[in-house]
């Protein structure tokens, strides 16, 4: 046969598969009495060879989840939708999901008829459970889409009348790095699926929900809260108003209070006065434990509208985190693993523009729902987090939704003069630089066209051209996006630092300067407790469309940031933090001698790798013409110490800092020289990965790796140790020690913001500078209380900066606070009675 008719042949067996449904079902196989059914979407390339399902990789990888799972594979009937392999593997000419209002699943008249021809085998079949393994599977036996929201879940076929479902993914999707957390996934629905083949029926806990109470019923179940250790409470909202609100005594004991029944208020205006009264006092109420999902965002929002606080606080999405780092944290997932099958019910969010349900009562039994779930899923999380030895790294992340809370609403005062001023200035520094810039290149070039800067770099100059794959549909493309333009500057190019600079100048305009502030002329956010996997909080703009990321503020912005009237503003900052805990875990003996004799480790590394005296070292801007004269010495020091402690490579390193390659080469290889512990010590961490699959770092917090090993896993391996070490350091010993002291000096103090591995809070100026430097000295104390690791004890010291905005701050060394009465008179010296404002 020659090519062209092989060619022929492979397009007419394309044809024919998109037009004829097989008689025989060759690509299933198994028992019609195995209890379990898994059902996938159609054979692949390696089927069609075999003639058999599930084979190759993504039967291999079925095989070694059914194992995990205690399921032997001749437990199983196998069946596909599709009884021939689509051309090129492409099911979306039979079943496709169209996006949009609603959305809605396309089928083609073949899928429609295979489908049935499935429903004709299934129907022989005495299994007690049927697994759909991804979406088209899924459709065809319940009429359902999404089968990440639905895995897991208990629920009844469509298309086979009286019989038990429980979808998962398919294995063929976890096969490789980049849905690698899907095995976890899949596992724990097998384990479910192996649970349920014991019997046919649906068995789901049966829940009393009080979906439509009076008034006096309402009053009543507030008060059978007060006689329980814990309750669940959930909000939802509508147009910036609480449109239900939902108590759980029980996880089979529920409590939807609606304020609002198709567009009328529930109750009359006494009656919901006396309601939200009722509920300000068991909310603040400290004897009963308040439970919840992401409460920061319900406490915040209770706190705004109606000035009632939420307290004590526990949340699941915080216990989530803490246990399993690498996987989602919403409460559909929490429920897919603690919740024995509950139907997947819901879209996550609790902020709605209107009602995302077909009636209200469907809406009040969702806000019950997630109430209930909560009370059913958080002491199963509470008996993980024991067994798993995190319990404490919980309860310690938990204790800082409260103080989160309260920096939420106090927001940071902005100068809006100042900002007006700096609008002014950027416009203009923009003219200049623009101006700048089409010097050099010769006409006018417009930066934010990615078009016209490709043609200058690419076709005028030349330049080899940069490309990017796109992720969705895996072409690449020409580019010249901000790594592009970083790469370019660390080549020399004049051009590409000053276009970076334009862009971000344009950036400060847009995103910055143009801030929408509260009225207050405050700048607010929300703060995720657990933004991090290493404990770090995370920011962005507040629930009211207001502020922004707090904690990714440029130092333009930071200057902006000022006291309120009467208040000066301190920061605390754990030195060189992360450098210390890196130092003492790996024992690098050259920075752990520069911290006991009190040097700067950065200077120390840039004397190293310029082969200069310590104390002839540069902290001026230019001091050095690694990268274009942008840094000075002790920049370079201290950018390789951020960078290659975590294993940074020489080329990231380069397109970072735009600095040259032969630059970053030679300072890697220095660096590595200097410090060779490092590598030692990464090796230390992938061996001890290797052995026990986890790690602990100092203070206790336990971190399991649920992702594929590799150089991805390691890089998040080398930096957990220290990154979450600080983080909890600050969280515990400064952050929650501030907010939850008793001692009224410390109580005066008003927490703005915390940043990762600093504290920033304002001080009443009227209660004097001794008050001041006993505020400062308590928490530094405190935070110096020592950390141990592998025998050795070490203390991380506190920098202090005090001044007039968050940006412009005269820094104290640890040295010079803790001499009382020194430091008392250096701080009447330099601010008091010194107020500009």
């Amino acid at each position: 046969m020659n090519q062209l008719q092989k060619i022929m042949d492979t397009l007419a067996a394309a044809e024919n598969r998109e037009t004829v449904v097989p008689e025989e079902a060759l690509y299933a196989e198994g028992s019609y009495n195995a209890p379990i059914c898994l059902i996938g979407e159609a054979p692949g390339e390696e089927e069609e060879q075999q003639n058999r399902p599930f084979v190759g990789k993504a039967g291999d990888n079925l095989n070694r989840l059914l194992h995990s799972s205690g399921i032997m594979r001749t437990d199983c009937r196998l069946e596909n939708v599709l009884q021939f392999r689509p051309y090129k593997n492409d099911i979306s000419p039979y079943i496709s999901y169209k996006t949009g209002k609603g959305g809605r699943v396309v089928t083609s008249p073949i899928f429609d008829q295979s489908v049935q021809r499935l429903k004709e085998r299934l129907e022989k079949s005495n299994a007690t459970v049927f697994v759909p393994l991804g979406n088209p599977a899924l459709y065809a036996l319940t009429g359902k889409w999404r089968i990440t929201k639905w895995r897991g879940s208990i629920i009844p076929s469509t298309l086979l009348e009286g019989r038990k479902v429980i979808p998962t993914i398919h294995p063929a999707a976890a096969v490789g790095n980049r849905n690698y957390v899907y095995n976890y996934f899949i596992v724990y629905d097998l384990l479910r699926i192996a649970r349920e083949m014991a019997y046919p029926d649906i068995r789901l806990m049966n829940r009393t929900l009080y979906l439509n109470p009076s008034f006096y019923e309402v009053m009543e179940y507030i008060k059978l809260c007060y006689t329980k250790p814990m309750i669940a409470v959930d909000i939802e909202v509508i147009n910036e108003e609480v449109t239900h609100l939902s108590l759980a005594i029980a996880e089979d004991n529920v409590m939807c209070i609606p304020f609002y029944d198709n567009g009328k208020d529930y109750f009359t205006a006494a009656q919901e006065g006396a309601v939200w009264i009722a509920l300000e006092d068991l909310l603040h109420d400290q004897t009963v434990v308040k439970v919840g999902q992401n409460l920061t965002f319900d406490a915040t929002f209770l706190h705004r509208k109606y000035g009632i606080c939420i307290r004590p606080i526990e949340d699941t999405m915080v216990a989530c985190k803490t246990l399993f780092p690498d996987f989602p944290m919403g409460l559909d997932f929490i429920v897919s693993i603690y919740c024995n099958g509950e139907p997947y019910y819901k879209d996550e969010g609790k902020k709605w523009l209107k009602n995302p349900f077909r009636s209200h009562m469907e809406f009040r039994r969702y806000n019950a729902m997630d109430s209930a779930v909560v009370m059913e899923a958080f002491p199963k999380m509470m008996d993980d987090l024991k067994r798993q030895g995190n319990f404490e790294s919980y309860v310690c992340q938990a204790a800082i939704i409260e103080p989160l809370v309260y920096i939420q609403e106090k927001g940071i005062l902005i100068n809006t003069e100042g900002m007006k001023e700096a609008r002014l200035s950027t416009e203009k520094k923009i003219g200049e630089l623009q101006r700048k810039v089409d010097e050099i290149v010769g006409y006018p070039i417009n930066v934010g066209s990615s078009k016209q800067v490709a043609a200058y770099f690419y076709d005028e100059l030349k330049i080899k051209p940069y490309y990017k794959t796109d992720p969705r549909t895996g072409k690449k493309h020409v580019t010249t996006d901000v790594t592009v333009l970083q790469r370019l500057a660390g080549r020399g190019y004049p051009a590409a630092p000053i276009m970076l600079d334009i862009r971000h100048q344009r950036k400060m305009l847009s995103t910055y300067y143009t801030v929408m502030l509260d009225k207050d002329d405050r700048m607010r956010c929300s703060f995720n407790p657990v933004g991090t996997v290493q404990g770090r909080p995370s920011s962005s703009e507040s629930l009211f469309g207001t502020g922004a990321n707090l904690l990714n503020q440029p130092a333009e912005m930071k200057k902006l940031m000022i006291p309120d009237p009467g208040y000066i503003m301190v920061n605390l900052d754990l030195s060189q933090a992360e450098n210390r805990a890196i130092a003492y875990q790996w024992n690098v003996l050259k920075m752990i001698s520069a911290f006991e004799r009190g040097e700067d480790a950065h200077t120390l590394t840039a004397s190293l790798i310029f082969g200069k005296p310590i104390d002839t070292i540069s902290n001026e801007k230019g001091s050095t013409d690694i990268g274009f004269g942008k840094y000075s010495e002790r920049d370079i020091g201290k950018r390789s110490n951020h960078g290659f402690d975590y294993g940074l490579g020489s080329d990231t390193f380069a397109v970072t800092n735009q600095v040259s390659q032969y630059d970053a080469k030679r300072i890697h290889s220095l660096w590595h020289a200097i410090y060779p512990e490092i590598r030692q010590g990464h090796r230390a961490v992938e061996e001890e990965l290797r052995s026990k699959g986890y790690l602990i770092n100092m203070l206790g917090r336990k971190r399991i790796f649920k992702v594929e090993w590799g150089h991805k896993l390691f890089r998040k391996a080398y930096n957990f140790n220290a990154q979450s070490t600080v983080a909890d350091k600050l969280n515990r010993e400064g952050f929650c020690f501030m907010y939850y002291s008793d001692s009224e000096l410390l109580q005066a103090a008003e927490l703005l913001n915390t940043i990762y591995d600093s504290i920033l809070f304002q001080y009443p100026l009227h209660l004097g500078a001794a008050a001041l430097a006993s505020v400062i000295q308590i928490v530094s104390y405190n935070l110096a209380k020592p950390l141990s690791w592998k025998g050795r004890s070490f203390v991380i010291p506190t920098d202090v900066s005090i001044g007039w905005n968050a940006y412009e701050m005269k820094e104290y060394k640890t040295d010079m606070i803790y001499n009382t009465e020194t430091f008392t008179e250096m701080l009447e010296e330099d601010f008091y009675g010194k107020n500009p404002r």
